[in-house]
C-alpha cells in the first residue's frame, strides 16, 4: 500500500532498467520492486511501461511467473492502439526469456501485431516475436505470413535506411545484422512454417552481409534453414 502510493509503472521501469543496464541486478531489490509492481493499479501501466519492466526483469533473469501473469493482465487490459511493433516484441520475447507460456497474451500479441504497418517493424522486433511464438510452438499462420511480407519489403534490394550513424543510408539488411535475420530463418524452420518466398527473398540478402558479423550462432541458424528448405 504505501508503496503503491509514492512508485508509478513507469518509476519502476525505470529503476529496473537503470540497474540492468549498469550490470548490476540485486535479487532483494528486484524482488521487492516486482512485489511494488503487483501493488500497482493495471490502469497505471503504459504499454512501454509494460514492455521496459517485462525487458529488463527478464535480462535480470528475476521474472517470476507471478509477475508475468500480473504483467499479462495489465497488458490484456489496455487498448492494442498505443503498442508499437517494439512493445509487442519486447513482452513476447520477455516471456520466452522466462518460459512462461501464456496462449491468451500470446493472441492478443498477434492480433496487435497484426494492426502495424510494415513499416513499424525492425527486423529485430519480427526476430524478437517471431522467436518467441516459435519458442512455445505456437504455429499462429497469419502472424507468420504478415512478418515474411515484412521481412521481404525490408530486404528488398536496394533499399536503403538511415542507420542513425555518421555513415547515413546503409541497405536494410546491414542496419539489422546478420543474427537477426539468423534467428528469422531459426524461428520459421522451428515452427514448421516453412515460406520459400521468404527464403528466396532472404538468401541474397544474406550475401549482402559483411563475414565478419557471423558466428557460430548465426551460422549454424542459416545452415539449419538451408538444409530445411532443401537448398
Amino acid at each position: 500500500g504505501r508503496a503503491s502510493a509514492v512508485f508509478e509503472a513507469q518509476d519502476v521501469a525505470n529503476i529496473v532498467n537503470a540497474f540492468v543496464s549498469a550490470g548490476r541486478a540485486d535479487k532483494a531489490l528486484f524482488q521487492e520492486l516486482a512485489e511494488v509492481t503487483m501493488l500497482l493499479p493495471p490502469f497505471e501501466f503504459s504499454p512501454q511501461a509494460i514492455a521496459n519492466i517485462l525487458n529488463a526483469f527478464a535480462r535480470a533473469g528475476m521474472l517470476s511467473p507471478a509477475l508475468c501473469e500480473f504483467m499479462s493482465l495489465a497488458a490484456l487490459a489496455l487498448d492494442p492502439q498505443p503498442y508499437t511493433a517494439q512493445h509487442v516484441a519486447n513482452i513476447a520475447n520477455a516471456f520466452a526469456k522466462a518460459d512462461v507460456e501464456d496462449r491468451v497474451l500470446l493472441e492478443y500479441l498477434s492480433a496487435t501485431a497484426l494492426r502495424l504497418p510494415p513499416h513499424a517493424f525492425s527486423l529485430q522486433a519480427v526476430a524478437n516475436i517471431l522467436g518467441a511464438f516459435a519458442h512455445f510452438g505456437v504455429k499462429d499462420q497469419p502472424l507468420y505470413n504478415y512478418l515474411s511480407y515484412v521481412i521481404q519489403e525490408d530486404v528488398k534490394p536496394g533499399r536503403a535506411v538511415d542507420s542513425g550513424r555518421s555513415g547515413g543510408a546503409v541497405t536494410a539488411v546491414r542496419a539489422f545484422g546478420t543474427q537477426a535475420l539468423a534467428n528469422i530463418l531459426k524461428a520459421f524452420t522451428r515452427a514448421e512454417a516453412m515460406d520459400a518466398a521468404l527464403f528466396r527473398a532472404v538468401s541474397p540478402a544474406i550475401l549482402q552481409l559483411p563475414s565478419d558479423t557471423f558466428d557460430a550462432q548465426a551460422v549454424a541458424g542459416m545452415v539449419g534453414a538451408c538444409v530445411a528448405y532443401g537448398a
